[in-house]
């Protein structure tokens, strides 16, 4: 891939696949429409990812963007399900919006230690959702039953 810093708009197959993009630290920002997911660790360790837009994607897999430590800003407006440790270590990430997100594997923010706000409007919490988050003060989500 050489250089490349952006991925914008190239034509993509309907999935990200595993390791895709793994340790590719060249890369900053990630946009690609008409995908629908992003496999396990497909942009893992891009250690100077900074942003992502993916507006069709509904599911990642397992540690997707783990260890992503500059990664700031999220767009995933139609993603319903995130992995075990999708976003571990993002620790860049301050505010989160998952509006379409109702499902997710274990501990998929685990060691985003700056994530203080998160909105999830359409997820009824469960169990290991926020672990080792020490600034998370806000959250919105759905009533739990």
């Amino acid at each position: 891939m050489g250089r490349t810093s952006s991925i914008i708009n190239t034509d993509m197959p309907e999935a990200i696949g595993s390791y895709a993009f793994y340790s590719y630290n060249q890369l900053k920002n990630v946009t690609i429409s008409r995908t629908t997911a992003a496999y396990s660790s497909a942009f893992a360790y891009c250690s100077n990812l900074e942003s992502i837009n993916l507006p069709d994607v509904v599911a990642i897999s397992d540690y997707t963007f783990a260890y992503c430590y500059k990664l700031s800003d999220i767009s995933l407006p139609k993603c319903t399900y995130i992995g075990s440790y999708a976003f571990q270590y993002c620790s860049s990430l301050v505010n989160l919006s998952l509006p379409a997100l109702q499902e997710y594997g274990s501990a998929p923010f685990y060691g985003c230690q700056r994530l203080s706000s998160v909105d999830l409007p359409n997820l009824q919490l469960i169990s290991y959702l926020f672990v080792n988050m020490p600034a998370l003060t806000t959250i919105n989500a759905a009533e739990c039953s």
